[in-house]
C-alpha cells in the first residue's frame, strides 16, 4: 500500500507540505493506519529554512516513542525542492508549481533558482547586451546587515563552484551566482549595472524564500501510524512539531522504465552491452568523464605510472587521453579484444555521465569473456571544458585515500556478479 500525507501551514517543522509513501510487510488498518509487521514508512518534508534534519529526526524519534512506534533507523536527507513539487501536483491534482514560485521579475532583470543539490541563482539582465553586471552585492543574514560584494568572473578550469558570481554569457547577460553553503541562506542583493555609454547604477532586490526539503525513511517501521502523526503535531509532546497533517490514503506509485536510454548510477548489462553512469564531482564543471576499461590489476599498475609520469597531469592528460584513444582503433567487443580503450562517458541530463560498451557480439561468448577477465579495474579521468572555448580543457583534481589525484582508480565491484549471471543465463539457453 502507497499513501500520501500533507501538511500545509504553520511555523513548525512542516512550514508546507509533506508527503509520505507507506510500505509494508502486512497491510495497516484502513482506520487506525496500525501496522503490525515491521515495514518501512517514507516521508516527504517541505520545511521552512531554519529547520534542520537533527530537528526532524528528533522531532520523529520523540512521537513514535509517545504513540508506541518502533522502528529500526530514521535517515534524514535533504533532496531538491522539485522532488516535491511533482509528487504534490499528481496526488492534489495541480500543476508542478504548487510549490510556490522560485524567482523574482523586475524591470530591468530576472532571478530564479536553478535546480541542483544546492541554491544556484541565475540572473538575466533584460537590456543585454547593452548592460552589464559588473558586481553583485549580498546581504545575509539580519536586515542592516553588511554585505558581501562579487565581482564577475569567467568560469575557470577545475573552478569551485561556490560563493562566486560567474558570467555564462555576457552577450545574453546571463550570470549565475553559487552561494556558500557555510553561510546562511542570502536574503538580499544589489546589482551593480553599467550601461553601454559606461554609466553606473544600482538595483536592489530580494532573494525569494527557498523551503528545504527532506527524504525521511522510517526503517523497520511498526506501530499506528495515524497516532505517530497525530503525536507529531502536537506541541505540548514535541519540541518542533509538524502542523495541519493531512492523508491522502488512495494513491498508488510505482517506477519503471520503457526501453530507457538512461541509467542509475554504477553499471548493468542490457543485452550485449555494459551500460555505465558514473556521477559529476560536487561543486565542480565536469565536460565529460573519461573511462580507460578493462584493465587487469597489472594494467592499471602500468597506466597508473604513465599518467603520473606526465610533467603536468591536469593540463596534459586531456590531450593524452585522446592520443591514446586514436591510437586503439576502432573499439571492437571486449570478449574479441580486450586490450583497454578510454571511453568517453557524456552528460544525460541527470547528473550522471553515461556510455554503452559493447562486450559481446553474441550471448554464448560471455562465458570466454568470464574466464578472459573474472577481475577488472578501471581508471575514471572527471575532465573540465570551457563553456565558450572547448580548447581550453583540463582533468580535474579528486581526492582519494587523502591524496590529490587527476584520476580515479578502482574496481568494479559487480563485474563478476554481472558477468556470471549473463554466462549462466546463456548456458540455460
Amino acid at each position: 500500500m502507497v499513501c500520501f500525507t500533507a501538511i500545509t501551514g504553520g511555523d513548525g517543522i512542516a512550514g508546507a507540505q509533506m508527503a509520505g509513501v507507506k510500505a509494508s510487510a502486512s497491510e495497516p488498518s484502513s482506520e487506525t493506519g496500525h501496522v503490525g509487521q515491521p515495514g518501512s514508512l517514507i516521508l516527504l518534508v517541505r520545511a521552512n529554512p531554519e529547520t534542520t534534519s537533527e530537528m526532524i529526526r528528533n522531532t520523529l524519534r520523540m512521537g513514535a516513542q509517545q504513540a508506541g512506534c518502533s522502528y529500526f533507523a530514521i535517515e534524514v536527507r535533504e533532496v531538491l525542492p522539485q522532488t516535491i513539487d511533482e509528487l504534490e501536483a499528481l496526488v492534489r491534482d495541480l500543476s508542478s508549481s504548487a510549490g510556490g514560485a522560485r524567482q523574482v521579475i523586475a524591470r530591468e532583470f530576472r532571478l530564479e533558482q536553478k535546480p541542483g543539490p544546492r541554491p544556484v541563482w541565475k540572473f538575466v539582465l533584460t537590456n543585454a547586451p547593452n548592460q552589464i553586471l559588473t558586481a553583485l552585492e549580498v546581504f545575509y543574514g539580519e536586515s542592516g546587515a553588511q554585505g558581501v560584494q562579487y565581482e564577475a568572473v569567467s568560469l575557470k578550469a577545475g573552478a569551485d563552484l561556490q560563493d562566486c558570481l560567474v558570467a555564462i554569457s555576457v552577450s545574453n547577460g546571463i550570470y549565475h551566482f553559487y552561494s556558500n553553503p557555510a553561510k546562511p541562506p542570502p536574503q538580499a542583493f544589489t546589482l551593480h549595472l553599467r550601461n553601454a555609454e559606461g554609466q553606473d547604477h544600482k538595483v536592489a532586490g530580494k532573494f525569494p524564500v527557498v523551503d528545504k526539503c527532506y527524504l525521511i525513511h522510517l526503517r523497520g517501521f511498526s506501530g499506528d501510524r495515524a497516532k505517530l502523526f497525530e503525536v507529531v503535531k502536537d506541541s505540548a509532546k514535541v519540541a518542533d512539531p509538524f502542523t495541519d497533517l493531512r492523508e491522502h490514503s488512495n494513491v498508488t506509485l510505482s517506477f519503471g522504465s520503457v526501453r530507457t536510454q538512461s541509467v542509475g548510477p554504477g553499471e548493468t548489462i542490457a543485452g550485449l552491452e555494459l551500460v555505465v553512469g558514473v556521477p559529476g564531482l560536487p561543486n565542480r564543471w565536469v565536460g565529460r568523464v573519461w573511462m580507460l576499461f578493462p584493465l587487469t590489476a597489472e594494467q592499471f599498475s602500468q597506466h597508473q605510472k604513465a599518467i603520473d609520469g606526465l610533467k603536468n597531469p591536469l593540463e596534459e592528460l586531456p590531450d593524452y587521453i585522446r592520443n591514446e584513444q586514436r591510437s586503439s582503433g576502432t573499439a571492437e567487443a571486449v570478449a574479441k579484444n580486450p586490450e583497454p580503450r578510454w571511453y568517453e562517458l557524456t552528460p544525460s541530463g541527470t547528473g550522471l555521465f553515461e556510455t554503452r560498451i559493447k562486450l559481446v557480439d553474441s550471448s554464448a561468448e560471455y562465458a570466454t569473456l568470464h574466464s578472459k577477465l573474472p577481475k577488472v579495474y578501471r581508471i575514471l579521468v572527471w575532465e573540465f571544458e570551457d563553456s565558450t572555448n572547448p580548447q581550453i580543457r583540463s582533468a580535474i583534481s579528486v581526492t582519494v585515500e587523502g591524496a590529490s589525484r587527476p584520476y580515479k582508480v578502482e574496481e568494479l565491484a559487480r563485474w563478476r556478479e554481472l558477468i556470471e549471471e549473463r554466462k549462466n543465463l546463456s548456458d540455460g539457453q
